[in-house]
Protein backbone atom coordinates (compact mmCIF):
# COMPACT_ATOMS: atom_id res chain seq x y z
CA UNK A 1 0.00 0.00 0.00
CA UNK A 2 1.09 3.44 -0.83
CA UNK A 3 0.17 7.26 -0.40
CA UNK A 4 -1.07 8.35 -3.58
CA UNK A 5 -0.18 12.09 -4.29
CA UNK A 6 1.15 14.77 -2.58
CA UNK A 7 4.74 15.28 -0.84
CA UNK A 8 5.12 11.79 0.44
CA UNK A 9 3.86 10.05 -2.86
CA UNK A 10 4.87 6.17 -3.67
CA UNK A 11 5.85 6.24 -0.12
CA UNK A 12 4.88 2.46 1.49
CA UNK A 13 2.15 2.44 4.19
CA UNK A 14 2.48 -1.00 5.73
CA UNK A 15 -0.55 -2.96 7.03
CA UNK A 16 -0.73 -5.97 9.00
CA UNK A 17 -1.55 -9.16 7.55
CA UNK A 18 -4.36 -9.55 5.77
CA UNK A 19 -7.93 -9.85 7.69
CA UNK A 20 -6.87 -7.86 10.59
CA UNK A 21 -7.90 -4.17 8.94
CA UNK A 22 -9.51 -3.22 6.23
CA UNK A 23 -7.49 -0.49 4.42
CA UNK A 24 -9.29 1.89 2.29
CA UNK A 25 -7.94 1.00 -1.46
CA UNK A 26 -6.13 3.03 -2.94
CA UNK A 27 -7.69 3.90 -6.06
CA UNK A 28 -10.37 4.65 -3.22
CA UNK A 29 -8.55 7.47 -1.76
CA UNK A 30 -7.02 8.81 -4.70
CA UNK A 31 -11.02 9.45 -5.32
CA UNK A 32 -11.91 10.55 -2.28
CA UNK A 33 -8.84 13.31 -2.23
CA UNK A 34 -8.97 14.59 -5.72
CA UNK A 35 -12.63 15.65 -4.44
CA UNK A 36 -11.62 16.98 -1.37
CA UNK A 37 -8.77 18.88 -2.84
CA UNK A 38 -10.20 19.79 -6.02
CA UNK A 39 -13.73 20.24 -4.70
CA UNK A 40 -16.74 20.20 -6.77
CA UNK A 41 -20.49 21.78 -7.13
CA UNK A 42 -21.83 19.72 -4.32
CA UNK A 43 -18.97 20.01 -1.01
CA UNK A 44 -17.40 23.41 -2.51
CA UNK A 45 -14.69 24.44 -4.76
CA UNK A 46 -11.93 25.05 -2.28
CA UNK A 47 -9.07 22.91 -1.09
CA UNK A 48 -10.46 21.28 2.39
CA UNK A 49 -7.12 19.51 2.90
CA UNK A 50 -4.29 22.18 2.90
CA UNK A 51 -3.94 23.76 6.69
CA UNK A 52 -6.29 21.68 8.15
CA UNK A 53 -7.33 19.62 11.52
CA UNK A 54 -8.00 16.21 11.24
CA UNK A 55 -9.15 13.16 12.76
CA UNK A 56 -9.33 9.74 11.36
CA UNK A 57 -11.60 7.84 13.11
CA UNK A 58 -11.13 3.92 13.12
CA UNK A 59 -7.88 4.39 12.20
CA UNK A 60 -6.18 1.06 11.47
CA UNK A 61 -3.13 1.58 9.64
CA UNK A 62 -3.43 5.87 9.35
CA UNK A 63 -3.35 5.98 5.76
CA UNK A 64 -6.33 8.47 5.28
CA UNK A 65 -4.25 10.79 8.02
CA UNK A 66 -1.07 10.22 5.48
CA UNK A 67 -2.70 10.69 2.65
CA UNK A 68 -3.68 14.21 4.56
CA UNK A 69 -0.55 15.24 5.58
CA UNK A 70 1.03 14.19 2.37
CA UNK A 71 -1.18 17.01 0.64
CA UNK A 72 -0.76 19.36 3.38
CA UNK A 73 -2.78 19.08 6.36
CA UNK A 74 -1.58 20.50 9.48
CA UNK A 75 -2.30 18.00 11.76
CA UNK A 76 -3.73 14.78 12.26
CA UNK A 77 -5.48 12.93 15.16
CA UNK A 78 -5.93 9.06 14.94
CA UNK A 79 -7.73 7.09 16.74
CA UNK A 80 -8.55 3.39 16.62
CA UNK A 81 -8.89 0.44 20.03
CA UNK A 82 -7.13 -2.19 18.15
CA UNK A 83 -3.60 -2.40 19.55
CA UNK A 84 -2.28 -3.99 16.17
CA UNK A 85 -3.51 -1.04 13.90
CA UNK A 86 -2.15 1.21 15.80
CA UNK A 87 1.34 0.13 16.12
CA UNK A 88 1.15 0.24 12.69
CA UNK A 89 0.01 3.43 12.98
CA UNK A 90 2.78 4.54 14.51
CA UNK A 91 5.26 2.36 12.72
CA UNK A 92 3.80 4.10 9.39
CA UNK A 93 4.55 7.98 11.40
CA UNK A 94 7.88 7.44 12.36
CA UNK A 95 8.83 5.65 8.71
CA UNK A 96 7.05 8.70 6.95
CA UNK A 97 8.88 11.27 9.53
CA UNK A 98 5.71 12.63 10.57
CA UNK A 99 5.24 11.83 14.72
CA UNK A 100 5.00 15.76 15.16
CA UNK A 101 2.24 15.98 13.10
CA UNK A 102 0.13 13.58 14.48
CA UNK A 103 -1.48 12.25 17.79
CA UNK A 104 -2.24 8.48 17.62
CA UNK A 105 -4.92 7.69 20.45
CA UNK A 106 -5.96 4.42 22.01
CA UNK A 107 -9.87 5.23 22.10
CA UNK A 108 -13.29 3.94 21.51
CA UNK A 109 -14.74 6.31 19.15
CA UNK A 110 -17.71 6.53 21.09
CA UNK A 111 -16.53 7.88 23.93
CA UNK A 112 -13.01 9.73 22.99
CA UNK A 113 -11.49 11.86 25.02
CA UNK A 114 -11.85 15.22 25.11
CA UNK A 115 -10.51 17.47 21.70
CA UNK A 116 -7.72 20.20 22.07
CA UNK A 117 -8.95 21.91 19.03
CA UNK A 118 -11.94 20.96 16.66
CA UNK A 119 -11.03 19.59 13.27
CA UNK A 120 -12.48 20.38 9.81
CA UNK A 121 -11.83 17.17 8.15
CA UNK A 122 -13.31 14.00 10.01
CA UNK A 123 -12.77 10.35 8.02
CA UNK A 124 -14.71 7.86 9.39
CA UNK A 125 -14.11 4.12 8.35
CA UNK A 126 -15.92 1.71 11.12
CA UNK A 127 -15.66 -1.93 10.19
CA UNK A 128 -19.02 -2.53 7.91
CA UNK A 129 -22.50 -3.34 8.95
CA UNK A 130 -21.80 -2.26 12.84
CA UNK A 131 -23.89 0.88 12.79
CA UNK A 132 -20.95 2.80 14.51
CA UNK A 133 -21.46 5.91 12.58
CA UNK A 134 -23.92 8.18 13.55
CA UNK A 135 -22.93 7.00 17.54
CA UNK A 136 -19.24 7.91 16.46
CA UNK A 137 -20.16 11.04 15.57
CA UNK A 138 -22.21 12.77 17.83
CA UNK A 139 -19.67 10.86 20.31
CA UNK A 140 -17.42 13.08 18.38
CA UNK A 141 -19.00 15.73 18.27
CA UNK A 142 -19.95 15.95 22.01
CA UNK A 143 -15.99 15.85 22.74
CA UNK A 144 -15.26 18.93 20.39
CA UNK A 145 -13.52 17.29 18.03
CA UNK A 146 -16.03 17.97 15.17
CA UNK A 147 -15.79 21.98 13.99
CA UNK A 148 -18.68 23.47 12.77
CA UNK A 149 -19.21 23.29 9.47
CA UNK A 150 -16.67 20.51 9.24
CA UNK A 151 -16.27 18.29 6.23
CA UNK A 152 -17.04 14.49 7.36
CA UNK A 153 -16.13 12.00 5.36
CA UNK A 154 -17.25 8.15 5.87
CA UNK A 155 -16.63 5.09 4.43
CA UNK A 156 -19.33 1.79 4.39
CA UNK A 157 -20.35 -0.99 2.22
CA UNK A 158 -21.67 0.03 -0.48
CA UNK A 159 -25.67 -1.27 0.43
CA UNK A 160 -25.24 -0.60 4.44
CA UNK A 161 -27.90 1.96 5.22
CA UNK A 162 -27.79 4.02 7.97
CA UNK A 163 -29.43 6.88 9.71
CA UNK A 164 -27.40 9.87 9.51
CA UNK A 165 -27.55 11.97 12.63
CA UNK A 166 -29.88 15.57 12.01
CA UNK A 167 -26.71 17.49 12.67
CA UNK A 168 -25.25 15.79 9.31
CA UNK A 169 -26.12 16.67 6.30
CA UNK A 170 -25.28 14.59 2.92
CA UNK A 171 -23.14 16.16 0.46
CA UNK A 172 -22.61 13.56 -1.82
CA UNK A 173 -22.41 9.89 -2.29
CA UNK A 174 -20.26 8.03 -4.87
CA UNK A 175 -19.66 4.12 -4.58
CA UNK A 176 -16.69 2.04 -6.06
CA UNK A 177 -17.60 -1.05 -5.98
CA UNK A 178 -18.70 -2.76 -2.37
CA UNK A 179 -17.49 0.67 -1.14
CA UNK A 180 -19.90 3.57 -0.46
CA UNK A 181 -17.81 7.03 0.48
CA UNK A 182 -20.38 9.77 1.73
CA UNK A 183 -19.20 13.37 2.18
CA UNK A 184 -21.33 15.16 4.71
CA UNK A 185 -20.89 18.53 6.07
CA UNK A 186 -21.65 18.79 10.30
CA UNK A 187 -22.95 21.06 12.41
CA UNK A 188 -22.42 21.90 15.91
CA UNK A 189 -25.52 23.95 16.08
CA UNK A 190 -29.38 23.70 16.53
CA UNK A 191 -30.59 20.37 16.35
Amino acid sequence: MRVTSGYYRGKTILAPPEGSVRPTAEKVRQAVFNTLCHGNTQIGVEDHVRGSRLIDVFCGTGAMAFEALSRGAEHASCIDMDPIALDYCRTNARNLALSDKMKIISSSALSPPPAREPCSLVFLDPPYFTELVPRALRSLSAAGWIKNGAICVVETSSNEILDWPGRAKILQEKKYGKTRITFLNWSTKGI
